[in-house]
């Protein structure tokens, strides 16, 4: 098992220190500013040392509209979203045995159902052997079914949390619920009772959250997803055997399991979570990944790898930094879909925001830096905040949400810039006051610490009003407002929207 996410401690002594030494810099504005934004509630658990980490959070219906989101304590919180009150039933407490750093997920498992069913990964790469490992939770708060995760890692390393966020694939008349694990087994259930349907050993840990998409033979729905790979794990198949090689994986599976292809092996892990899209020539789907950083001098480190549905690498796009975040596919301009990510350049330089075109140039304006850090699965969402037709960026940091203009790149502001965010926010509709609003769940600042121990490193949750929209896009591949596109966590830009 790979341990290629950065700690919580690390992020926030690292922090500190890069906000002594670098002001927030600043760039010239459009015309939009952040004085249409307001905070409309904000919270700060009672999870000390065990904060919100790179959990991000994702729209339920329970069945109000609500944000949930887990930390690193084992509590999976709900909240309703216009009055930041919360859920009756919730917070779920697992305990600290079952700790939460996985993006969540929630759906309707019927038609006629009043609520959805939320989703939860359970596991950290520091505590990498829990209890539980996929859990569906009701919207009462009540364990629907939980399972345990495989563990095929090598003798004694006792491996098998779920790091990746659990993806609800349509099949039909169900769905079913798929997610890699770190004790390198990809498992299928499904997504009303829990039975298994199909696994998939991956030849080591997966981070990288399963995409959906029509990629198959006649549009046929495919699961798509991303991971590590290491020359000692798996098992030799075929005749000669197949000998895994250190590097990472991007595989295309039937909704059976049955592997139909993946792309040639890259010498770097796929941590991100693969984004699908009309992003290559002649507006063919094709899929954009990013790399992680476990290899020392890989040469795919740093780089946007993007394949098409034969399986084929297209172009590998260099970035300038680790780029673990999951890239988005928007309409910047309203138009023209980009492709949107994040590099990371550690925790104490800032991070650096690029966007390409689908020929793979570079959009004019990037790449831009941010004001601060980017670390872990931080990743960039889109929404057009201002009312102005065009897309802005959001952009998690150790100190903030960034808020750059999407067709210019230039930086509008920073919002709550008290709060860290190793995860991605979400853009929902707010039914209340007619506008859009943002959810980031992050922890306090290390900076707050020495003048206030008693908030120091506990979770948060901050729900801003963006006054100036009025809605969410009604075409999905417009936007991209949250992580992994929406609730579902399809990673496609063709997806519908999750809409509150």
């Amino acid at each position: 098992m790979k341990k290629s996410l950065l700690s919580l401690s690390a992020a926030t002594l690292a922090l500190s220190t890069f906000l002594l030494a670098n002001p927030a810099t600043t760039s010239a504005a459009p015309k939009a500013d952040l004085s249409s934004i307001s905070l409309s509630w904000s919270k700060t658990l009672n999870d000390p040392n065990l904060p919100i980490a790179e959990s991000s959070p994702t729209l339920a219906h329970l069945p109000d509209p609500s944000v949930v989101v887990g930390d690193r304590a084992g509590n999976v919180y709900a909240y309703n979203i216009a009055s930041g009150n919360t859920v009756p039933g919730w917070p779920v407490r697992l305990g600290a045995t079952n700790p939460i750093d996985s993006p969540l997920s929630a759906t309707k498992l019927s038609p006629t159902a009043s609520a959805d069913t939320v989703y939860v990964g359970v596991g950290t790469d520091g505590t990498p052997s829990t209890p539980i490992g996929y859990l569906a939770i009701n919207a009462n708060g009540t364990t629907r079914w939980s399972h345990t995760a495989l563990d095929t890692e090598p003798a004694g390393q006792n491996v098998h949390g779920v790091i990746a966020g659990i993806t609800l694939v349509p099949t039909g008349s169900s769905q079913m619920a798929v997610a890699g694990s770190t004790g390198q087994v990809m498992h299928a259930f499904g997504a009303n009772r829990g039975a298994e349907s199909w696994s998939f050993l991956t030849a080591d840990s997966v981070h990288s959250a399963a995409a959906y998409a029509p990629t198959g033979k006649n549009g046929t729905t495919e699961v798509i997803l991303g991971g590590d790979s290491t020359s000692s794990h798996g098992i030799p198949i075929g005749n000669p055997p197949f000998v895994y090689q250190d590097g990472g994986h991007l595989r295309f599976f039937s909704l059976t399991g049955q592997k139909r292809c993946e792309i040639p092996q890259p010498n770097q892990t796929l941590d991100s979570s693969p984004a699908v899209g009309p992003i290559l020539p002649k507006g063919k789907l094709g899929v954009v990944i990013g790399t992680g950083s476990y290899y020392p001098g890989a040469s795919d480190t740093g780089k946007l790898i993007i394949a098409n549905r034969s399986c084929q690498i297209v172009s590998r796009l260099s970035v300038g930094g680790v780029t673990y975040a999951s890239p988005a596919l928007a309409k910047l301009d309203g138009t023209h879909t980009a492709i949107i990510e994040i590099a990371s350049k550690g925790s104490s330089s800032p991070g650096k925001l690029v966007a390409f075109d689908t020929s793979g140039a570079m959009l004019p304006g990037y790449p831009k830096s941010t004001t601060a850090a980017v670390v872990g699965p931080a990743s960039p969402v889109t929404a057009d905040l201002f009312n102005t037709g065009n897309q802005d960026i959001i952009v998690p940091t150790l100190a903030g949400l960034d808020i750059f203009d999407g067709p210019t790149g230039s930086l509008i502001g920073v919002l709550a810039n008290y709060h860290a965010f190793q995860s991605t926010p979400m853009v929902t509709f707010d039914q209340s006051s007619q506008t859009l609003s943002i959810t980031a769940a992050g922890y306090t600042a290390s900076t707050q610490c020495p003048t206030n121990q008693s908030i120091c490193l506990r979770g948060t949750i901050d729900h801003f009003i963006a006054h100036e929209a009025t809605s969410l896009p009604t075409s999905p591949d417009q936007s991209w407002p949250m992580f992994h596109h929406d609730s579902t966590l399809s990673g496609s830009q063709l997806a519908p929207l999750t809409q509150s």
